[in-house]
């Protein structure tokens, strides 16, 4: 038998309801995070917790700015690869679908290159601000002055350099400004306890930064105060009481003495504030804008905050630089069928055409197959290791290896020239034609001698058209380019 509660008027269990209850209520505990900001920078609270944000959030900016600039160095290699791999191929179907995937890579990238750059060097500015924001915090955390401490004293009389006239006493010590802060902030590991973590920063959904305003790095104002009693020259030098007063043996003034005492009268600023990263507070719209001109700007939360807001805003996917290696998507792909008829010389526009339904292209050269194609093109062009002898130097490596060494030009001219050689060896071939002589001498009927055939009746045979001049030799050229091209 099984007995289970229910609520009134409900066939919910009862126990479901408790334990729904119990997670709403425990979540909504646990994540009070205030609108704007991230669990991470929400919880800033002072200028440690300003400064480990910080210092989280320069990590990631570097780091993606980085993971594009990487991206754009490998497809770069990539396209060189395949290109210099194209070269030392033995198949020509092979050659050319390797130099079509080399351009269109090369394509990919150049027509997202700009974005890329400038994305990156959004976060890398971001980045820079960051690290000055940094640079102020902890020379203001070794420095905020907590109040000023006056020494010893000695009295000082007859020539006191800042007092005029004959006859006069005062007294000397020194001020020392002492720190508010007796170490630095703990920023050895920023996902330890001590204030937020960089792994709960999520720039990509904050509108707001919690910050020290400027007036925090402002110098404070010191008090001075100075008094006497008596006859100053007549106190007691030797006998002091609290720093900054001379006294005359006692510890209150009762006949001669002369003192000072320091104090700060206003502090820095040190509560933190809450500053909108974009114009519409809340909103993740277009960036606040700011007043450049004004003194310091480079300095300013205002340069922060919107170096911050750029990087943050700036989105670019590293990976939308790289050409696919599936083989399903390469055959949907209508610019790499393209390529590949250009490179059949089939430039025509009815030829082009058939780039519409690339499919059947595409497969024509690189294959259905993916692993047949990772074989012959990814892992040729990437993976394999290849040795050549050039000029007694034995240079090995793969393909995207090389072309990022310095022995890249050398591999490129020495593959170049043996296709030339290759070139040439194939359209140097004699080419085997019936003498035109011959075909006309074969047309016994002299009516059908023409000038249509190549032929002209002469002294009543049918012979082979002289044609002289410049006129004769351009039409052999044209004739032997035709020849040319159709090997």
């Amino acid at each position: 038998m099984k007995a289970e509660w229910h609520a009134p008027g409900s066939n919910i269990p009862f126990f479901f309801l408790v334990a729904v209850v119990s997670t709403i209520a425990i979540t909504s505990t646990g994540a009070q995070v205030a609108p704007g900001y991230d669990k991470a920078g929400n919880s800033v609270s002072d200028l440690c917790g300003e400064l480990r944000y910080n210092m989280g959030l320069t990590k990631i900016f570097e780091s993606e700015a980085d993971g594009i600039l990487r991206q754009v160095q490998q497809n770069t290699a990539e396209a060189a690869a395949y290109k210099v791999a194209a070269l030392a191929a033995n198949s020509h179907s092979t050659k050319l679908g390797l130099t079509a995937l080399a351009i269109r890579k090369q394509d990919i990238l150049q027509s997202k290159l700009a974005d890329a750059i400038t994305t990156a060097g959004k976060k890398r500015t971001a980045v820079s601000a960051l690290a000055a924001r940094q640079a102020r915090l902890i020379t203001l955390r070794q420095l905020q002055l907590a109040k000023p401490v006056l020494g010893t004293v000695n009295h000082e009389s007859n020539g006191d350099t800042y007092m005029k006239g004959s006859s006069t006493t005062g007294i000397k010590m020194d001020l020392t400004l002492q720190p508010t802060a007796a170490s630095n902030c703990s920023t050895q590991n920023l996902d330890d306890n001590n204030g937020p973590k960089q792994s709960e920063i999520s720039h990509a959904t904050i509108t707001k930064m919690k910050m020290l305003p400027d007036t925090a790095f402002e110098q404070p104002t010191i008090n001075l105060q100075v008094g006497m009693k008596g006859s100053p020259s007549s106190g007691n030098a030797n006998r002091y009481g609290k720093p900054g007063i001379a006294l005359d043996g006692t510890d209150t003034c009762s006949t001669h003495c002369l003192g000072a005492a320091a104090a700060l009268k206003t502090a820095a600023d040190a509560a933190m504030q809450d500053q909108d990263l974009f114009a519409e507070s809340g909103k993740r719209t277009a960036c606040k804008t700011h007043n450049t001109n004004k003194q310091w700007y480079s300095i300013s939360a205002e340069a922060t905050l919107d170096a911050v807001c750029q990087a943050s805003t700036a989105n670019f996917e590293p990976s939308s630089l790289a050409l696919t290696n599936d083989i399903s998507a390469l055959k949907q792909d209508a610019e790499l069928a393209k390529l590949l008829l250009l490179l059949q010389g089939k430039n025509s526009k009815e030829a082009l055409e058939k780039a519409s339904k690339p499919e059947a292209v595409v497969l024509e050269f690189l294959g259905s197959n993916q692993q047949a194609f990772d074989e012959a093109f990814v892992k040729f062009a990437t993976e394999n290791e290849q040795t050549f002898n050039i000029g007694g130097t034995e240079i090995k490596g793969t393909f995207l290896k090389i072309v990022q060494s310095s022995d890249a030009g050398k591999v490129l001219a020495y593959l170049t020239s043996k296709n030339t050689q290759k070139a040439t060896e194939t359209t140097s071939k004699p080419i085997q034609e019936k003498p035109a002589n011959d075909k006309c001498k074969a047309i016994e009927d002299k009516e059908k001698c023409n000038n249509k055939d190549g032929c002209e009746l002469k002294d009543g045979e049918c012979k082979a058209k002289e044609e002289d001049g410049a006129e004769g030799e351009q039409k052999k050229e044209e004739k032997c380019k035709g020849k040319l091209e159709d090997v």
